[in-house]
């Protein structure tokens, strides 16, 4: 796109300090033009859609049927990724909860804890492949949530080993993301995603990889109340790391954990 970087100003946001080095440090400009990763976060809605298979995302919700309830649609390309991610985590369907009593006080756990949908999105938006069609696909069931996003995973990454292997499929954009505190370093996203899980009580996410795309499932249900109250008493007490909280919740959820099966699990 020949956009010249004077005009780009135009474009800003007013409250935003505009440095020739940072765009260029960040790729988002070349020779004072605007590149493809620049038109993705800066361009207007038609050079965004010119761009190929630029994200489009869909949510759709359904009830205890399997029917459709509920439909939303970001497909105009008006909307850069950060602005993309900022709708999808202003969606009410996020702030349903359930209680449960501890003691003499009353905690409340999330159905789909906020920082958990924020990684799993940006994720979806910073690993998509942006060389074949496929829009995301963001699917809310009664008991679970689904993130569908096209492509495979990248090469080398596997379901099984996805937290302790660190690919970039779109570097310069993984950056971006990472700096704007979008998404957590390199490599601790799904760690982040396990720990959050694990630590209310519920199971830990699944990743499944097709022909065409990797879904990430989330259950709603809480395993065990108990198990809820364990994991937050014992790191009132203890204040436990991010890997003990993992460990901890994965004996705790299964009762009795034999140590080479915990260890192949880790």
């Amino acid at each position: 796109m020949e956009l010249r970087a004077g005009w780009v100003k135009n474009m800003m946001p007013k409250n935003f300090v505009l440095q020739e080095e940072l765009l260029e440090h960040y790729l988002l400009i070349s020779n004072n033009h605007l590149t493809n990763l620049g038109v993705l976060w800066f361009g207007n809605r038609k050079d965004r859609a010119l761009l190929l298979y630029a994200p489009i995302i869909q949510f759709i919700k359904y009830d205890e049927r399997g029917s459709k309830i509920n439909k939303m649609v970001w497909d105009d390309f008006t909307e850069n990724p950060k602005e993309l991610l900022n709708e999808i985590l202003a969606l009410p369907d996020w702030k349903e909860s359930v209680e449960i009593s501890d003691g003499l006080f009353r905690k409340t756990i999330p159905n789909y804890d906020i920082e958990v949908i924020r990684e799993i999105i940006a994720n979806a938006l910073v690993h998509k492949s942006y060389t074949m069609r496929g829009d995301i696909f963001i699917n809310l069931y009664h008991d679970r949530l689904e993130v569908h996003s096209p492509g495979r995973l990248p090469l080398g990454v596997t379901p099984s080993n996805i937290i302790s292997k660190s690919v970039q499929r779109n570097q310069h954009l993984s950056k971006i993301f990472h700096d704007l505190k979008l998404i957590e370093k390199e490599g601790s996203g799904y760690d982040k995603v396990f720990e959050i899980q694990l630590f209310n009580g519920k199971p830990e996410p699944i990743v499944e990889e097709g022909d065409d795309r990797v879904v990430v499932t989330l259950k709603k249900q809480i395993i065990s109340k108990e198990v809820v109250r364990l994991m937050s008493n014992v790191n009132n007490e203890f204040n436990l790391n991010q890997k003990e909280i993992i460990a901890l919740g994965m004996i705790a959820q299964s009762g009795i954990l034999l140590f080479p099966y915990l260890s192949t699990k880790l």
